[in-house]
């Protein structure tokens, strides 16, 4: 009872749906068969009862009569399953298959036909949409342009508002009230006064050069009283001297009277000529007295002479300084009547610099304000070439670009369909996808493998490529919205496993059995299906079945290995999730974290794969850091990977439209080339006008500027030149100088050479006393002498007798009559000589006083003369002033005409520019209402378009239709009636094919079966021969071996005693080989239960080496579970 519970369990399993999650080799059980071996369809059979029936030979000779019999009739249900295939495939399955495939070339042809009118409508109006954008792009541009010169222009009417404002408010500054007339008047009465002053300075300047030269000739009288007082006082002096000679000589004339009258007494008188010798001796003694006098006089003579020699020295050296301070007075003068002159200069030329640098600042401000207009335009010609430019440049680089696109479209046109051949390969090969390749490479027919590259039956077509990629996402959006394991990221893509994938479910579709390929070391989810599937077909037994499985299981806290090998349980599961679909690999594949990238792949053919179905697809899993085929370049997610697809799938599928649309783009890219070149050119002849007139006026703005700061420099040049002169008082310190130089002159003149001339005199006063003293000590030492000799000679005279005496003493008073009468004369003549130098020293004084009035009448004069220059400078500047405000008048005057001029011409401009603005609004109001028009029927073609892909994603569905008055949208709507009407037609025809396939399939597997059935039976006839002959054999074996028996037992007893020596040795080697082999089954044991142990789990990861799985022991055939309306498989 253990046995059958057991065997029932077994059958169970191996109805349901397999679960194979990791590549390896299979090891397959029959299907019934039970784990250890036994035949569950025999029965007990009594042994015993056999062998007194029949013998062996007999027995063995009615087994293969009935295998003989059973191999007959297996062949004959071969042969009638045969005719029943053949009749039905050819008189039914065949039509009605060629008849679906007509009615779907027709639903193609007609899907296609729809799709071309719908995109050649589509591009038509898009063409015409792009026409007009185009024109209504350059009527724009040209209203921008009239926009921008509207701007400019009114731009340029406020500023000439805002300057004839300007100007306007400077002239009514200007006139502050008064008249042009009045300032006129002004102007002319200035002019009159600065004449009047010019006529009070030029006599004022008389004035001063009369007294000039009168001071001239007052100075001229003072040299020449100074020169008469010198030569009177020498004549005085002379005269002084002849006194002093003469009354010496008197002296003398009077001392020899004396002497001769003494000589005549003593010669009288003995008395008194005893006195002449006692007066000898006193006359000795007053000589020596004398003589000592007279060196003392002489000593003081040397000092009052050279006294005398300092005094007129000193006299002399104010003389010189006073000659030296009038040549100083004079030269100041010469250098203050400059200076003045100077001043007077200086500032006519600082005023006459300043109106020229008030004209050189209008005309620059003027040329600076006409070169910021003109570098205002230059820079917006500069802009607009730069901009153009650009656009030349950027339309000659899409021309450039479009013509690459369209020479390789128009490779890619002639290469689309072999690239569609290709598929997956193309792809891979686009890409650059190596390792992906070399997959396909491995597996392809050619080199033995399963794929067929780019075959619509195979996974590799671009179509199932396509298909296969939702399945990520789908996949994704279940892993990271699962309860159970949250917090799980998407999986991201390789190109590499997108390569394994599809070789892998080629191989298990072309296999004789659904199952795992095992091609390469990955986790893998496959299922198979006799109709497409969506992605939530294929997830339902993948995920949400397994999820209902996992959920309960793990609620009870079971393992799946516990439910596999419990009964109770297992149909527990069942009954809960109500399904036999007992499994949680594919689920934990789907959601576990020993993988982190994937790839995908699905296959639909129209008649079934080797594998029995028409649907297979799969998922394989891979772990990026672990893994043997992929590294973390070129992993991506789907979205990345999806774009690279589309956009070289899209590329193929649509090489005629992409390559149309290329030339038209082409084309209308050239045009815009060829446009934006002439508006370049014109843009380029503006600039370099633009250019030219900059480089006019910034010669003009350089000219002005140097001229300003030329202008501005002699200014600054003669404004200091003025202020140096004015503010730093040199005039004023000159003056001063003067003043001082004739306040030391006068000084001079009035104290110091009075008191040198009278240091002088009284010097000359002490050397002539001194010289007198020295005269008189001379004299009295020649008195003494002549005493002491006139004694004696009076004494030798007086011995000489009295007549003699007598005579000599006549003489001497007719002698002493004789200078008497000299001395006189001498007196009277320094009498006269003395007045006549009095008279000289008072011409002087008069001489000095009148020059000092010239000098005053002068310097009244001189100030009189610059009071009358500054009123001339006065005049001038006030006369300047009014001319330049003149001036500046008719100036603004002319500007504002000059503006309202400009004004006029812009108000006319702006006028046309409106004008021109208005008529291109209504040109563009037009265009737009055009490109509304065109993007409505756009709009209808697009929702025609719509319809369409919808329309071919479900021919059966609902079709929207727009409300429409075109009669080209009607018409393709009723091109997409035709095509539903078509479908209509393909589905029905496509619904009787499907009954007719089912009986097909039916009759072939009925046919597989007979054959199965036939191939047993003869491997059934073939066993029971093989058993006979081999029985047969044995008989003859064991006759033969009888009688060598027999000769072998001679034999034995002779080679006994040899056989023990060895048999106790080969005992001893057979112990020990026991041994070893206990060993080895100890061991075999063991692997046999940690086998056991790894079978009772499901292995889901990537990098399990095992080679095998079993399933509580068996491994049977894949069960069928039944989702939806239709058969599908899952391992």
């Amino acid at each position: 009872m253990k046995a059958n519970k057991k065997q029932k369990v077994l059958t169970s399993l191996a109805a349901a749906s397999m679960v194979l999650t990791q590549a390896g080799q299979m090891s397959v059980f029959a299907k019934g068969a039970t784990a250890d071996g036994t035949d569950i369809n025999s029965t007990p059979a009594n042994k015993e009862e056999s062998k007194i029936e029949k013998t062996e030979k007999e027995l063995l000779q009615e087994k293969i009569n009935e295998a003989q019999k059973k191999a007959d009739e297996a062949k004959e249900s071969e042969e009638k399953a045969q005719k029943v295939y053949d009749t039905y495939n050819e008189g039914t399955y065949v039509p009605t298959k060629a008849n679906v495939n007509t009615l779907k070339s027709n639903y193609d042809a007609s899907s296609l036909e729809a799709q071309k009118a719908i995109v050649s409508e589509l591009e038509k109006q898009v063409a015409n949409l792009e026409e007009n954008q185009k024109k209504l792009g350059q009527a724009n541009e040209q209203k921008k342009s009239l926009q921008t010169q509207l701007d400019e222009t009114t731009n340029a009417l406020a500023d000439a508002n805002s300057k004839l404002q300007e100007a306007q408010k400077k002239y009514d500054a200007l006139l502050n009230g008064t008249s042009e007339e009045e300032i006129s008047k002004d102007v002319e009465e200035k002019g009159k006064a600065l004449a009047e002053a010019q006529k009070s300075l030029e006599e004022a300047q008389t004035t001063v050069s009369i007294l000039t030269q009168q001071k001239a000739e007052a100075e001229a009288k003072v040299t020449e009283a100074t020169q008469n007082v010198e030569n009177a006082q020498k004549a005085y002096a002379e005269a002084q001297t002849s006194v002093n000679e003469a009354q010496k000589a008197l002296d003398t004339a009077v001392a020899n009277y004396n002497e001769k009258k003494a000589i005549y007494d003593g010669a009288s008188d003995p008395t008194i000529k005893a006195q002449y010798e006692a007066d000898i001796k006193n006359a000795e003694n007053e000589l020596v007295t004398a003589q000592t006098n007279l060196q003392v006089a002489l000593e003081n003579q040397t000092a009052k002479a050279n006294a005398v020699t300092s005094a007129e020295k000193s006299l002399s050296d104010v003389n010189q300084e006073i000659l030296n301070l009038d040549a100083q007075i004079t030269e100041k003068q010469k250098a203050l009547d400059v200076l003045n002159q100077t001043i007077n200069d200086a500032e006519t030329a600082l005023n006459e610099a300043k109106a020229q640098l008030e004209t050189a600042k209008a005309n620059q401000a003027s040329k600076e304000k006409e070169l910021e207009t003109a570098k205002a335009k230059l820079e917006k010609a500069k802009q607009d070439v730069m901009t153009h430019q650009r656009k030349v440049s950027e339309a000659q680089e899409a021309v450039i670009a479009q013509e690459k696109v369209v020479t390789q479209l128009r490779a890619d046109k002639e290469q689309a369909q072999a690239k569609i051949e290709q598929g997956s390969k193309g792809f891979f090969e686009a890409y650059g996808y190596t390792d992906a390749l070399k997959i396909l490479e491995e597996q392809s027919t050619a080199n033995g493998g399963s794929t067929n590259i780019g075959a619509e039956n195979d996974a590799t077509s671009l179509e199932n490529f396509k298909r296969a990629l939702s399945m990520v996402r789908y996949g994704n959006a279940l892993r990271t919205s699962d309860t159970n394991f949250t917090g799980r990221e998407d999986l991201k893509v390789n190109p590499t496993l997108f390569a394994i994938a599809q070789v892998q479910i080629n191989a298990t579709a072309n296999g004789k059995v659904f199952g795992h390929s095992g091609l390469y070391n990955v986790g893998e989810n496959i299922t198979a299906s006799s109709l497409p599937e969506d992605d939530k077909g294929l997830y339902e037994g993948w995920y949400d079945s397994e999820k209902q499985v996992y959920d309960y299981i793990t609620a009870k806290g079971w393992t799946i290995t516990e439910v596999r090998n419990d009964e109770t349980k297992y149909n527990e599961v069942m009954n809960a999730v109500g399904h036999g679909n007992i499994q949680i690999g594919h689920y934990k594949n789907l959601i576990g974290l020993n993988s982190d990238v994937t790839g995908t792949a699905y296959i639909y053919s129209k008649t079934p794969a080797p594998d029995g179905y028409r649907c297979n697809a799969g998922q394989v899993f891979d772990y990026v850091a672990r893994s043997n085929y992929i590294t973390e370049v070129n992993t991506m997610t789907i979205d990345e990977f999806e774009a690279q697809f589309n956009a070289y799938y899209n590329k193929l599928m649509n090489a005629d439209g992409i390559l149309n649309d290329g030339e038209l783009k082409l084309e209308a890219l050239k045009a815009e080339l060829e446009h934006q070149r002439q508006v370049l050119g014109t843009k380029t002849a503006a600039q370099t006008n633009a250019q030219t007139n900059v480089a006019t006026v910034q010669t003009q703005v350089t000219q002005a500027t140097n001229a300003t700061a030329r202008a501005e420099a002699d200014v600054a040049t003669k404004q200091a030149a003025f202020d140096k002169l004015r503010d730093d008082d040199t005039a004023l310190n000159m003056a001063k100088e003067i003043v001082g130089l004739k306040t030391q002159k006068a000084q001079l003149e009035t104290v110091d050479r009075a008191e040198a001339q009278k240091a002088l005199e009284n010097a000359q006063q002490e050397k002539k006393s001194a010289d007198q003293n020295v005269e008189s000590k001379k004299g009295i030492v020649n008195d003494a002498q002549a005493t002491l000799k006139k004694r004696k000679d009076i004494l030798d005279e007086a011995n000489k007798g009295i007549e003699t005496a007598k005579a000599n003493l006549d003489v001497a008073e007719k002698d002493v009559d004789a200078k008497s009468k000299i001395l006189g004369e001498a007196k009277n003549n320094e009498r006269t000589k003395k007045a006549l130098y009095e008279a000289s020293q008072a011409t002087l004084e008069t001489a000095k006083e009148n020059a000092q009035q010239k000098v005053d009448e002068l310097e009244t004069a001189k100030a009189e003369e610059a009071k009358k220059a500054s009123a001339v400078q006065t005049a001038k500047t006030d006369f300047e002033t009014a001319t330049l405000k003149q001036k500046s008048l008719n100036d603004l005057k002319a500007e504002i005409a000059d503006t309202q001029e400009q004004i006029g011409a812009y108000q006319k401009a702006i006028e046309g520019f409106n004008g021109a603005i208005t008529k291109l609004d209504e040109t563009i109001g037009q265009l737009e209402n055009e490109q509304a028009s065109i993007e409505d029927v756009k709009g209808q073609v697009e929702k025609a378009y719509e319809a369409y892909k919808k329309l071919s994603a479900d021919p059966t569905g609902f079709m929207d239709v727009v409300d429409s008055d075109n009669d080209v949208v009607l018409g393709l709507y009723s091109k997409m009636g035709s095509m539903r009407t078509a479908y209509e037609e393909y589905a029905t025809a496509l619904n009787v094919f499907l009954g007719v396939e089912a009986q097909w399939n039916a009759n072939k597997e009925q046919l597989e079966s007979a054959s199965r059935d036939y191939e047993t039976a003869k491997a059934e006839l073939d066993k029971a021969n093989k058993a006979l002959t081999s029985y047969l054999d044995k008989i003859k074996k064991e006759e033969e071996a009888k009688k060598a028996e027999e000769e072998a037992k001679k034999a034995e007893e002779e080679a006994k005693k040899k056989a023990e020596e060895e048999a106790k040795k080969a005992e001893e080697e057979a112990k020990k080989a026991e041994e070893e082999a206990k060993k080895a089954e100890e061991e075999a044991k063991k692997a046999q239960s940690e086998a056991q142990k790894k079978t009772d789990t499901v292995n889901t990861g990537a990098g399990t080496a095992l080679g095998f799985y079993a399933l509580s022991g068996v491994l049977g055939l894949a069960g069928v579970a039944f989702t939806g309306k239709h058969a599908r498989k899952e391992d």
